[in-house]
């Protein structure tokens, strides 16, 4: 019994054991599942970060793609930008001007086909044969200075001397354009304009030694002419050559102002200038406004102690009261300071100013002409407002030879008057430009002034 009954705990412990065999292969059966879910899903989620990943990294590609062309297409649409500014008229971006200018381009060639004296005056300010003939006279050396035109340029030489002058005689006005108002009224490009003027200025400034100048001092013939021009014209003074006097040209303050203030106040040039019987310069200095005559003189290249080897024996040059009294240089008894003169030094006076003030009839046909002379008020720089006021005078010169016809030269020829020129200049070089008088000569200027003193009292009183 006792054995049955331990066969049976044995059968039952059997059958606990294989329950619990059957439990672990069980558990271990569930945790086997278990464990192949977890790494299923383990390799989803694997699978899916993967793909996450593809998908950061083909987002990133795509970015990287869609900068790049954006690029390009901001960088493209620079160079059209750039292209597009490059072949447009920068005078466009301007702001509205305040002064609208119509523009005929037809204006010069209806000009030059009436030929109007009346409208080249008013325009050119010369007539149409002088305007034809200094045409002639200025496109050689033009040409052999800057070419020959190409094909393809639009305006001839004659229209860009046409506004030259157009601009010289219009003037500029306070602040305004002068350059480009003379373009417009000949149907011209401002730029075009401008280029022509300045290489018309630097070939009239180049001609200048060859235009303006002093006869040779042994050309006793050509100062001979010039003293026989002012006995024609009734001057009292006898042997008359040149009259010496200075004037005043306004202009903007430039860069470097000091000294450039004249009396008044303003920023403006001082020229001292001497002319002769036909109103022709025969001498331009272009100097500071604070300068007076006689600095001037001094500091003349030309003129100062060298003009004592510059003018002959028996020729007298006049100048006012601002210059020094020379043996060849007669100039008025000064009054200023409270002195008392004679009355034959008041005669003196007289006959001298009434010669002297063909100088400044020059003056004022000179800046007639030419209004731009006025008041240099769209230039500023030194050296260009120099050139155009001595381009003005050669042009001056140049319009008083030519005449109404044709381009008259002087008795002696081109060469030999050249050979004179230069001689001139190589004596001249040969002294001290900072001598001064002598003793004797100022007592020669001064009993040689007392001499024509008493001569015109005597005269006056016969």
């Amino acid at each position: 019994m006792e054995r049955h009954s331990a066969h049976d705990l044995r059968a039952d412990n059997v059958a606990m054991d294989v329950d619990s065999v059957e439990d672990v292969v069980a558990d271990a059966a569930a945790n086997r599942d278990t464990l192949a879910g977890s790494n299923l899903h383990r390799r989803q989620h694997d699978s899916q970060y993967s793909l996450w990943e593809m998908d950061v990294d083909m987002t990133a590609e795509s970015d990287d793609d869609t900068d790049e062309h954006a690029f390009l297409i901001i960088s493209l649409m620079f160079i059209v930008l750039g292209a597009a500014f490059g072949t447009m008229d920068w005078r466009s971006l301007r702001a509205d001007p305040s002064e609208r200018i119509t523009i005929r381009s037809d204006f010069f060639p209806k000009l030059k086909a009436q030929r109007s004296p009346k409208a080249y005056r008013k325009t050119l300010r010369c007539m149409p044969e002088s305007f034809d003939a200094l045409c002639s006279f200025l496109e050689t050396p033009y040409c052999a200075k800057y070419g020959l035109p190409g094909k393809n340029t639009q305006y001839a030489f004659d229209h860009g001397l046409g506004v030259l002058l157009t601009y010289y005689g219009n003037g500029c006005g306070q602040d305004g354009d002068g350059i480009g108002g003379a373009a417009a009224q000949l149907g011209m490009s401002r730029p075009v304009a401008s280029r022509y003027i300045d290489n018309l200025e630097k070939l009239l400034f180049d001609m200048m030694d060859d235009v303006i100048y002093f006869p040779a001092p042994h050309s006793e013939d050509e100062w001979n002419e010039l003293a026989d021009g002012f006995a024609a014209r009734k001057a009292d003074f006898p042997d008359v050559a040149c009259i010496f006097d200075g004037t005043l040209i306004h202009t903007r303050r430039p860069s470097d102002f000091q000294g450039f203030y004249d009396k008044s106040g303003k920023p403006s040039y001082n020229c001292l200038a001497a002319i002769d019987y036909r109103f022709k310069f025969r001498y331009l200095g272009v100097f500071s406004g604070s300068n007076s005559d006689q600095s001037m003189w001094n500091q003349s290249a030309v003129l100062g102690a060298r003009a004592r080897e510059l003018c002959p024996p028996g020729i007298n040059w006049l100048g006012d009261a601002g210059f020094k009294l020379w043996p060849f240089l007669m100039v008025p008894f000064d009054e200023r300071g409270g002195k008392r003169l004679t009355k034959i030094q008041r005669c003196y006076n007289y006959h001298l100013s009434e010669t002297r003030i063909l100088v400044e009839c020059v003056f004022g046909r000179l800046k007639s002409r030419f209004k731009v002379l006025h008041g240099v008020t769209d230039r500023r720089k030194h050296t260009t407002n120099v050139r155009m006021i001595c381009a003005a005078a050669v042009l001056h010169n140049l319009l008083i030879d030519i005449g109404d016809k044709q381009f008259k030269y002087k008795k002696q020829s081109e060469e030999a008057r050249r050979e004179e020129v230069n001689e001139a200049r190589q004596v001249m070089a040969s002294f001290n430009r900072n001598w001064d008088r002598t003793p004797a000569e100022v007592k020669l200027a001064i009993e040689k002034r007392n001499a024509y003193a008493l001569r015109f009292y005597q005269n006056d009183n016969e």
